[in-house]
């Protein structure tokens, strides 16, 4: 593929790992509700794809990334830098997400907040019920990410 920033190559794994739509039919919440979850969550990843300077303030140019076991003296190490950075920008907006969601403590910075209104949430009290949903049903003393919360598995047996 070619790709227009080493941030847009990053994305593409969020785009590689997000999972089909499989809805859970026993939810408390209905199925078109967790369709437009999905749908909300695959269009944050298509954004951090399609624009990805509404995450990092600078895009670097496109580059193959170290082998995965390089040295620190690799000079194409700033490479991986740069694409941990805009994961690390990604990951945070959806850890943001997921505490609204779990009605927590959650700080949003002005990126995010851009971010939010091109997912059409300009109330930030008022959540969509599968949103609420999927952060209350979330386990994160086990992975300390909402990885469940990012992927959209609805079901218990999904993972």
């Amino acid at each position: 593929m070619v790709y227009t920033s080493l941030e847009q190559r990053a994305a593409q794994g969020y785009l590689d790992l997000f999972p089909p739509f499989i809805p859970d039919g026993q939810a408390p919440v209905s199925v078109s509700e967790q369709k437009e979850f999905y749908d909300r969550m695959e269009k944050l990843y298509r954004l951090a794809y399609g624009e990805p300077q509404l995450f990092v303030p600078t895009l670097h140019e496109d580059d193959t990334p170290p082998p995965l076991y390089s040295g620190v003296s690799d000079p194409k190490r700033e490479i991986q830098n740069h694409m941990k950075k805009f994961c690390k920008s990604v990951d945070s907006m959806v850890m943001q997400m997921y505490l609204m969601g779990a009605n927590k403590e959650f700080k949003l910075d002005r990126r995010q907040k851009v971010i939010l209104s091109r997912l059409e949430i300009a109330d930030f009290t008022k959540l969509p019920p599968a949103w609420v949903w999927m952060a209350e049903k979330e386990h994160l003393e086990r992975f300390q990410t909402p990885s469940r919360f990012a992927h959209c598995c609805f079901r218990d047996d999904y993972i």
